[in-house]
């Protein structure tokens, strides 16, 4: 277990390496808030700080830098640095991953928090009990990341390009899963389809919980996240135990 506490800590020190990434990672988010917010309460009818309210929570909290991009930038340096080095450590490779970009995670998540808790705050919104539940929305939210993340590194036994799957999969979160457009402006067929996706659980849902402190948006979307989260980790693992057996027979 000490191996894995060594490395959660190794993690911390690879954020804190790069100080200047918090000012550039809130000013980013920052930015983009302010162009959706102004895009959308231009075009649709709503309240302007309800948007503003809205994006604050997606950007900063929801979509907070997720475990998912880590594990899957682990294994893109994984057919880039090669096996050897992997393998020969004595640690389990997708553990090692994860503790590592959890150390990492860790402070990203903190400043998330607090920075949406302070604009929310001058944004004049209500606090309500149902924000002690944000530590079960962020585990519920890293295990489906976790998931996602560890079924496309699994392609990276059969492709050296597993970037551009990792690329078009935040691309459809982001587009059709509430990132940057609420579900509330698609009309409502459009929605019932959307619903049939994994994306709209993660965004929308958590954010809606958030905003508007009703369980159902929680319960449902919790649920669903934990359902496709285990429908990801089957094939993930059905994509390394046989692309395992494939190295192997390739004389790893």
């Amino acid at each position: 277990m000490d191996k894995y506490l060594s490395i959660i800590r190794v993690g911390v020190k690879e954020f804190r390496a790069y100080p200047n990434r918090i000012l550039f990672s809130i000013f980013n988010r920052l930015l983009l808030i302010l162009i959706l917010t102004s895009v959308w309460s231009h075009f649709v009818k709503g309240d302007f700080l309800l948007f503003l309210r809205y994006f604050v929570l997606s950007q900063f909290i929801v979509n907070v830098y997720t475990l998912s991009t880590d594990i899957r930038r682990g294994y893109v340096n994984l057919v880039i640095r090669g096996w050897n080095p992997f393998l020969l450590k004595p640690i389990r490779f997708s553990l090692g991953i994860f503790m590592e970009n959890l150390g990492y995670e860790m402070i990203d998540t903190l400043i998330a928090v607090v920075t949406a808790v302070l604009l929310l705050y001058l944004t004049g919104f209500t606090f309500g009990i149902h924000i002690l539940l944000l530590p079960i929305v962020l585990l519920l939210m890293w295990f489906y990341d976790m998931m996602s993340g560890y079924l496309i590194g699994g392609l990276s036994y059969y492709t050296y390009r597993i970037w551009g799957f990792n690329r078009v999969w935040n691309m459809l979160s982001n587009l059709l899963g509430g990132g940057l457009v609420p579900l509330w402006v698609f009309p409502k067929a459009s929605r019932i389809l959307l619903e049939k996706l994994p994306f709209p659980f993660r965004y929308y849902y958590m954010t809606q919980f958030l905003l508007t402190g009703e369980m159902s948006y929680l319960i449902i979307g919790g649920c669903w996240m934990l359902v496709w989260g285990v429908v990801f980790g089957l094939i993930g693992y059905l994509l390394h135990t046989f692309g395992w057996k494939r190295f192997e027979s390739q004389g790893g």
